[in-house]
């Protein structure tokens, strides 16, 4: 299964510093990923999947008061 994701704060648009968060907790749980400027792409069960973005949206929702988040799951069983 495949994720594709974005958190955006929308009470501060440079996110440098979160980006580099979110990169180094996707590689602490162990996933494959892409990360884009505009989303990160990451494969797994949709178990872990949403376990990864949860946790993303955690550790940024501790620095920032709003954030938007935008998941779109390709569950492709082919």
């Amino acid at each position: 299964m495949l994720a594709q994701f974005s958190i955006w704060a929308l009470d501060d648009p440079h996110l440098r510093n979160e980006m580099a968060t979110i990169r180094q907790l996707l590689e602490d749980e162990g996933f494959d990923f892409d990360m884009k400027r505009m989303s990160t792409t990451i494969e797994g069960s949709f178990e872990q999947i949403t376990s990864v973005i949860g946790q993303c949206h955690e550790r940024l929702s501790e620095s920032h008061k709003r954030l938007l988040v935008n998941i779109t799951i390709d569950d492709d069983r082919a």
